[in-house]
């Protein structure tokens, strides 16, 4: 019996249902394979930009009261799965200095446009 409580048997679930799909169109295994891959990446790269979001939400509602939200931005990063896709808050401090919980939390810093583990693969590739 599957575990509908386990958001990973979720996933996988949902997952099989678009694999299924692509393997009634392959004509082949190959071509689901490859087909698999690239609706893996879009499925994880969606997810990937939604999970900063929540993360950020979780920031904001614990900020120091000495930051106010200034605006919020929407950030692309080039990564392994793809383009992931992101808002995030950008606050302003008692002084007037931005600051960027999010990307402090993530170690990311602001204005990068490569995610640190495919920064690691191009430079991998390029060895």
């Amino acid at each position: 019996m599957e575990d509908s409580t386990n958001p990973r048997a979720r996933a996988t679930a949902a997952l099989a249902e678009l694999f299924l799909a692509e393997a009634r169109r392959a004509g082949g295994f190959r071509g689901f394979e490859d087909a698999a891959v690239g609706v893996g990446h879009a499925c994880m790269a969606d997810a990937m930009g939604l999970a900063p979001e929540s993360l950020d939400s979780e920031l904001m509602a614990a900020r120091p009261k000495s930051l106010a939200c200034h605006d919020v931005r929407t950030r692309t990063l080039a990564t392994e799965v793809g383009d992931v896709s992101f808002s995030a808050r950008r606050y302003r401090d008692e002084g007037g200095l931005d600051v960027y919980l999010l990307a402090d939390a993530l170690d990311l810093p602001y204005g990068r446009r490569v995610s640190p583990g495919a920064a690691e693969f191009l430079v991998e590739a390029g060895a």
